[in-house]
């Protein structure tokens, strides 16, 4: 039976929604719900707009608005969603079963793209959290083995906001597709590259050539910081101050071979420079040795000079 409806209004209603596949069961609720939707046919290629708003908990907003195949909405459906100002502490049920812990405090905003077409579905997610925190642990088999603590203290600026972009993709005609799944997967791909390799990830903060701050390169066997690398120093430092709940440990490495040898030859030297009569402040370079000076040449006697090399 053909069917042809020009307009739906809503006012004043409301909205349960419940998902039971998580570890612990979540559900929301959403009052105050008004909005319409226009257009809706059983025709094959119809479409119809929607848009809808309604509030959650106390102080938070949820939209959406878009075009929809009403009776076919796996063909084409392309709706934005917006949450603002959401508590995340309800949100535990999603932290629990994918990443294996509770959410202690924090709130969210996201701006969701849901873009079907013949099935496949793209979206282009984004999402704001404010003064999040990591709870409890939660037992989860499906639970990921990820430092989650670094990946937030690495994204957390200094208003206390991480800001993610979250590209989705999938076909819901697969019998595992579970969008709350496909979602967690992107967050995962994103904690992992940050985690992994921090400098590069926060390229952003720490401007071009940010792959290169983690090491620190001295002259062998020398300990002054050069002034090539002040400025990585420099560049962390300010990366530092927008991300204060991250802390950097450092420590020092050395070449067996290369910073033997630049030693050793420092210390040969050195001896020449004593025998000569010269008298050097503690620390201080004695200079390269001048083997044609007679004298020099027979202080050194046998003693075997090797070259300096860098690390």
């Amino acid at each position: 039976m053909a069917i042809g409806v020009e307009r739906v209004r809503v006012e004043g209603g409301a909205m349960d929604f419940a998902d039971f596949s998580l570890v612990l069961p979540f559900a929301t609720f959403i009052k105050d719900l008004n909005g319409s939707a226009s257009g809706l046919s059983s025709a094959a290629d119809s479409r119809a707009n929607l848009k809808f708003e309604g509030g959650v908990a106390d102080y938070g907003l949820a939209r959406a608005e878009g075009t929809i195949q009403p009776f076919a909405p796996k063909k084409f459906t392309d709706i934005a969603v917006a949450f603002r100002n959401i508590e995340l502490i309800p949100m535990s049920p999603y932290t629990a079963t994918f990443a294996g812990r509770k959410i202690a405090s924090g709130k969210v905003s996201l701006d969701l793209q849901y873009k079907i077409e013949n099935s496949k579905l793209l979206g282009d997610n984004k999402m704001v959290l404010d003064k999040f925190t990591l709870g409890e642990r939660v037992e989860s088999p499906t639970a990921v083995n990820l430092p989650l603590d670094l990946a937030i203290a690495l994204l957390t600026d200094s208003n206390g906001k991480i800001d993610l972009a979250l590209p989705v993709s999938g076909d819901v005609d697969n019998p595992e597709f579970s969008y709350g799944h496909v979602v967690w997967q992107a967050i995962r791909t994103v904690l992992t590259r940050i985690v992994t390799a921090p400098f590069r990830a926060l390229g952003s903060l720490f401007g071009s050539g940010a792959e290169t701050l983690g090491d620190i390169v001295f002259d062998a066997g020398g300990a002054r910081v050069l002034p090539t690398e002040q400025e990585k120093l420099r560049r962390v430092a300010e990366g530092l101050q927008k991300r204060p709940q991250l802390k950097l440990q450092i420590q020092g490495t050395w070449h067996k071979d290369v910073d033997a040898r630049a030693l050793r030859a420092r210390a040969v030297r050195a001896d020449l420079a004593a025998r000569e009569g010269t008298k050097l402040a503690p620390g201080e370079d004695p200079g390269p040795v001048a083997f044609e000076d007679r004298a020099v040449a027979g202080a050194a006697g046998a003693e075997d000079v090797e070259g300096e090399g860098h690390r």
